[in-house]
């Protein structure tokens, strides 16, 4: 559910998502990393993502990242977001423990990313996703996606 005034969300999403061309309006997110795999030396999470916009429609996408997707995934949005310093340090793991340790700290970090996305599904992560199935808007007509969402809601 939308909350507070269309005009003074809109003003926060554009000022905190700059670094995106386009936004997608959705009522809820989630991402879940359900496991990893080694692949050429390398390690693979494999994530699922469920993202309902405010037509109705509710979009599944899987996507597979190494742990350097991750970090520029960071960079992208730390900014725009308010993210503090990406919390995981960036070490050679081995051992299947310390892969699933891992994994539990990237999924903490992206349920942070969710809950400081808001409402929006912006271009980088909609880009880590895979997730280009969603319909997007421009931030300058986001107003009039929030004025339909009052009559809605």
């Amino acid at each position: 559910m939308l909350t507070g005034s269309g005009e003074e969300e809109l003003d926060e999403a554009d000022s905190r998502l700059q670094c995106s061309s386009t936004l997608v309006p959705v009522t809820s997110m989630s991402i879940t990393i359900h496991g990893f795999d080694d692949i050429s030396g390398y390690t693979v999470y494999a994530i699922s993502a469920e993202v309902s916009s405010l037509d109705g429609w509710r979009h599944h996408f899987q996507s597979r990242h190494r742990f350097s997707d991750f970090l520029q995934l960071h960079k992208a949005v730390s900014k725009p977001l308010s993210l503090p310093a990406f919390p995981l340090p960036k070490l050679v793991i081995r051992t299947k423990k310390a892969k699933r340790a891992r994994m539990a700290g990237l999924q903490r970090y992206m349920d942070t990313l969710v809950i400081s996305s808001g409402q929006w599904l912006i271009e980088p992560v909609r880009r880590f996703l895979n997730a280009y199935e969603t319909r997007a808007v421009t931030p300058s007509k986001a107003s009039s996606v929030y004025d339909i969402a009052r009559e809605i809601t």
